[in-house]
């Protein structure tokens, strides 16, 4: 379904998220190279409603069903910042300044929100919708794979990778109080994570 897709700006689809629709696949968003995409509610054309100059290139995506907000990030100009978001579900948007390239994201709150982005080196995290930014983890040798709040907002998670002697190591970063303090953990797992989903936050 690459319908609209600008292969001159676009050469893959590194992520895509959306709104519900029952007869195809939700009112989605993508983003690819320069373009972020989105599908019509029932259309299968794709329409581009974000470009990028030359210097940008889109790298994050969320989009919230329950409060209708798309957040997308990456790099752009000379600075390497880009974090834009919708509370339209795309036909608006505005720019926030994480002072960050924009690898990953998430956000928590109905619409007023605490916002967290990484670079895959440091996690910036906003308490104030966008407004201020505070450094709330940084790694000098793991590479950051992914961040993500817990379903209530009380708590950061973080995906951390390695190669230790050749072979693949994986960390598990929480904080309960918004980057103060950190508890870790080594995942039994012996390959390079590349995503991770929270569904419960009752473990110790």
């Amino acid at each position: 379904m690459s319908y609209g897709i600008d292969t001159n700006h676009t050469n893959v689809i590194s992520a895509i998220d959306g709104f519900p629709d029952p007869t195809i696949c939700g009112e989605t968003f993508a983003i690819g190279g320069r373009k972020l995409y989105r599908r019509f509610f029932q259309d299968t054309v794709w329409n581009s409603v974000y470009d990028l100059t030359i210097e940008g290139n889109f790298a994050s995506l969320k989009a919230r069903e329950d409060n209708q907000y798309v957040y997308a990030g990456g790099a752009e100009g000379f600075a390497r910042i880009l974090l834009i978001r919708s509370s339209d579900k795309g036909n608006t948007w505005e720019n926030l300044f994480p002072f960050c390239n924009v690898q990953d994201l998430d956000f928590y709150g109905e619409t007023k929100h605490k916002i967290i982005v990484s670079d895959r080196f440091k996690v910036m995290l906003s308490s104030d919708n966008g407004s201020s930014w505070a450094q709330v983890f940084q790694t000098d040798s793991l590479s950051i794979q992914n961040i993500s709040f817990s379903s209530d907002g009380q708590r950061i998670y973080v995906i951390t990778n390695i190669l230790f002697y050749g072979m693949p190591r994986t960390y598990f970063f929480f904080s309960s109080d918004e980057g103060k303090n950190w508890e870790s953990m080594q995942l039994p797992i012996y390959d390079l994570v590349v995503d991770m989903v929270i569904g419960f936050d009752d473990f110790n």
